[in-house]
């Protein structure tokens, strides 16, 4: 238990700290009330029988002051569990945002390595419910155990026999279920954990190949498919349901008859002192009514710990694994004055018997078109991944103006515009897709209405409006649409380098042509990077390069390569379009 509370405390930053310090000292002024509020029921049950009452006065004047106990109890209560559940509710958010971050932040290989759905079956599973359980949890341990020992503590003090007989009979049975329990739980919860990611990623899966799937005719596939991680779930949600139950429905009759015990016991025992007798079996009474309570939210809290323990521990492991993003270069790069040279890089990929970039060289100017071409799996899109600096090189290096874009990586992408194969739509409006990330108020519209005209969306606005939904993933737009949505996204942030992978193969030739136009204009401005398998996307480029088996073959002038080199001329008229 000591292990995983550290674990725990080793997820909050100091002001969490702060505020768990903070609420276990108010969470011992509750349990202080809890047990005075049980420790003067045995006075005032004696009061009630004394022959002293007289007029009654002093037991309406008790009575009373035990009453405005109870109520200063329940409101400072109600003040704590406001305070808490607010807390609760802060830290998970907090964590779950700063797991979104460090993934976010991540090394793109590693999204390569992982399941999206255990990413967010961790950031947006294991660090809501179960966080914000565990941490309930190990406050109603101090709370509930602090009233139990208090409670106890008052019962031995009225009737040591009584009291030691009746806690070693319930102890003696109870401890065998406990264990039993215990077990069970942590397995439970692992299982739990592994279900969350398979449930995500079957609905993920059924819901966005909808499309082909019905085309198919195969959705009962995916259906059952989802059916059998969510029949998984409840399994383990009904047996952790049944686990958490299990102490309270063993312990409440094991109380009953270790208090009907100590009641044959003093009748039988002392038949002479029945007047002391009924102080002593009202205390054990309403101390009885106040244990069931609190043994089963103590007995309930350590279930819970127990069986949310591995989704902590994940959540603790991806902290630790996902490092977070830092801001500090090692050499902070200025803007592209002279040239990207990319010298004698080597990528390698895991299982791959073959490098998918080798000993790759290439250097581009400032200002130039590149137009990059080659077959499938000639390693553009590595390159181009590389040049991005998502993908690090096992060799070489790429350097912008003789500095190596590894000292300062996102001062390097903030000078890239891009436009990928799969351009992501967010259902949201056209404008804040073209915008993409800007919160409206940073918007420049008179720069948006201009970047519209370049990418050729005006029919785009002209029916749905730049304030118009384009629908979950972009629904509502065409894939050539798509693509000039990406397009103007990229050329919205004027940054000085321009790279498009395959960013017009969804373009009819007559919208393509007139992005073409856009696009030669702007190589005038702007260093250009182009993947394309269209001769006439980048024809007109300055440095046409080929490439095969992950290397560069020649790379010049179009009209160049198609004189000097057969490999290429077949390329062209065989396979290219």
């Amino acid at each position: 238990m000591v292990p995983h509370l550290r674990t725990l405390a080793a997820l909050l930053d100091r002001r969490g700290r702060r505020a768990l310090s903070l609420i276990a000292v108010l969470t011992v002024g509750a349990a202080g009330l809890e047990m005075l509020t049980v420790a003067l029921v045995y006075p005032l049950l004696q009061l009630i029988g004394s022959k002293s009452v007289g007029d009654g006065r002093a037991l309406i004047a008790a009575s009373g002051g035990f009453l405005a106990l109870v109520v200063v109890k329940s409101v400072y209560n109600f003040g704590l569990l406001r305070f808490q559940e607010g807390w609760y509710q802060r830290v998970s958010a907090d964590i779950s945002r700063r797991l979104l971050h460090r993934y976010m932040a991540a090394p793109w290989l590693r999204h390569l390595e992982r399941n999206t759905a255990a990413l967010i079956g961790i950031a947006d599973g294991a660090a809501t419910w179960p966080l914000v359980t565990t941490l309930r949890s190990h406050i109603v341990l101090v709370t509930e155990g602090l009233v139990l020992v208090g409670v106890l503590g008052v019962m031995l003090w009225a009737a040591p026999l009584p009291m030691l007989v009746a806690t070693s009979t319930v102890g003696g049975v109870f401890w065998p279920v406990s264990r039993y329990s215990s077990r069970r739980l942590h397995a439970l919860g692992e299982q739990g954990t592994a279900v969350v990611a398979d449930r995500v990623q079957a609905i993920r899966h059924a819901l966005d190949g909808l499309r082909e799937i019905r085309i198919l005719g195969r959705p009962a596939w995916f259906e059952a498919r989802y059916a059998e991680a969510r029949t998984r779930d409840g399994a383990v949600q009904q047996q952790l349901n049944m686990l958490f139950a299990l102490p309270r429905l063993v312990l409440e009759p094991l109380i009953v008859m270790a208090w009907v015990a100590v009641i044959v016991g003093l009748v039988t025992l002392r038949p002479d002192q029945l007047g002391d007798a009924v102080a002593v079996l009202g205390l054990f009474a309403i101390g009885g009514l106040r244990l069931i309570p609190s043994l089963t939210r103590t007995l309930g809290a350590v279930a819970s710990i127990k069986a949310y323990r591995p989704a902590i521990e994940a959540i603790s492991a991806d902290l630790a694994a996902y490092p977070a993003a830092t801001e500090s270069p090692q050499r902070p790069l200025a803007d592209l004055a002279e040239a990207i040279r990319i010298e004698g890089v080597g990528v390698d990929f895991g299982g791959a018997t073959q490098a998918a970039l080798d000993g790759v060289s290439l250097t581009i100017r400032k200002g130039q078109s590149i137009g990059i071409v080659g077959a499938s799996g000639a390693g553009k899109s590595t390159l181009l991944d590389v040049m991005l600096g998502l993908v690090p090189p096992a060799r070489g290096r790429v350097t912008i103006d003789g500095v190596d874009i590894a000292s300062d990586l996102a001062g390097w992408q903030r000078q890239i515009a891009y436009v990928p194969q799969h351009v992501t739509i967010i259902d949201a409006t056209l404008r804040a897709n073209i915008a993409f990330g800007l919160a409206d108020a940073d918007i420049d519209d008179e720069q948006l209405h201009h970047i519209v005209g370049l990418a050729q969306l005006e029919g785009v606005v002209a029916v749905h409006g730049l304030d118009g939904a384009v629908g979950e993933d972009g629904c509502r737009l065409s894939g050539g649409e798509r693509q000039r949505v990406g397009l103007a996204r990229a050329l919205y942030t004027a940054r000085p380098v321009l790279i498009l992978d395959e960013a017009t193969s969804a373009l009819d030739s007559e919208t393509e042509r007139a992005i073409g136009a856009t696009l030669q204009a702007l190589r005038r401005k702007r260093t250009t990077i182009t993947v394309a398998h269209r001769l006439a996307t980048v024809r007109a480029c300055d440095v046409i390069v080929f490439m095969s088996a992950g290397r560069i073959v020649d790379h010049g002038q179009f009209d160049d390569l198609v004189a000097r080199d057969p490999i290429f001329e077949r390329f062209v008229t065989s396979g290219w379009q």
